[in-house]
């Protein structure tokens, strides 16, 4: 039953507070580790884009011609993200700056500037929810946040090992040439079948937790827009690339999902024209990356192969 916790609102808060300072460092840790590298030009160009995005979407939600100058912020995030993305050498470590700066001016800056420290403190115990019950504890939508990263997680961690193994390596080769397995002997449809049963497994998991996110499964939900949709991400974050398609649905759930606060800025009348305004910008992107990156925002993904009696390893 929900919430869980220990009864004892104290020791609840200090050990779901603990884990969630813990996370956040960890996080933290993992990001610096990735954007270290960043070049000091497309670092400016990108924190430049993100506080023009900021100011330009708070100016943008309000009325009159005080949009203008809202447009002219997103005009500039535009241009200051696009010459950062091009001028980098990689775009993960780019993207990831931006994202990690986004994320604590929506997380960090803005709760203290609107609520004050309190919601900070509130933010930064994320696991804990101090409304729930009479002791506080792990309430049933974190706890399904918790499990939906812990199976993201478990399933990257489990499909990163599958392709680094010589079974992934047979699968890379069938998908580049598949009589070169053949000629060595491997039973190519086979492995095929096998992969199609790897593939369907692990749909399944994340249908199971789409169920215990919703409550219920029925097949109205699955039409054919949700296919395109998957597709979308996969072609947006790089094809063959596991990272790639990580990044693709975080890119795809910001347009589709993320936007959806606008509805209450919007007229109620103007709801179904905006929904429509969505998958055309969700095409638009499409559209952009297919023309001036068709291998996707992180391309297709290297593979350190080991060569006996060599120290090193050489790329795929």
């Amino acid at each position: 039953a929900f919430p869980v916790g220990t009864g004892s609102f104290q020791l609840n808060m200090a050990i779901l507070g603990g884990v969630s300072v813990l996370v956040l460092g960890y996080a933290a840790y993992r990001t610096a580790l990735i954007v270290r590298g960043v070049a000091r030009r497309p670092a400016v160009a990108v924190t430049v884009a993100t506080l023009a995005l900021a100011a330009g979407g708070t100016e943008l939600l309000r009325s009159g011609p005080v949009r203008l100058a809202g447009l002219l912020g997103l005009a500039v995030t535009a241009g200051a993200g696009w010459w950062a993305f091009t001028r980098a050498p990689e775009v993960w470590p780019v993207f990831t700056l931006g994202a990690t700066e986004v994320f604590v001016l929506w997380y960090v800056v803005g709760p203290v500037v609107q609520d004050g420290p309190v919601e900070l403190v509130r933010n930064v115990l994320w696991l804990f929810d101090a409304s729930a019950g009479t002791a506080g504890g792990l309430d049933y939508s974190r706890f399904v946040l918790v499990l939906s990263v812990a199976v993201l997680g478990l399933g990257y961690l489990f499909v990163e090992r599958l392709m680094h193994s010589p079974y992934g390596r047979v699968l890379r080769a069938i998908r580049e040439d598949e009589d070169v397995p053949q000629a060595l002997g491997r039973e190519t449809y086979r492995y095929k079948i096998q992969s199609l049963m790897i593939g369907s497994a692990l749909a399944g998991a994340a249908g199971a937790v789409w169920a215990v996110h919703v409550g219920f499964i029925a097949p109205t939900q699955f039409e054919p827009p949700i296919t395109f949709f998957a597709f979308t991400a996969v072609i947006v974050g790089g094809t063959a690339n596991n990272r790639g398609v990580v990044l693709g649905t975080g890119v795809f759930w910001v347009i589709n999902s993320g936007t959806r606060f606008l509805d209450d800025y919007v007229p109620s009348e103007f709801a179904v024209q905006l929904a429509a305004a969505r998958l055309i910008l969700i095409g638009l992107l499409l559209m952009v990356i297919l023309y001036y990156r068709p291998q996707g925002l992180l391309g297709e993904q290297d593979y350190e192969v080991p060569v006996p009696g060599h120290g090193g390893g050489t790329d795929e």
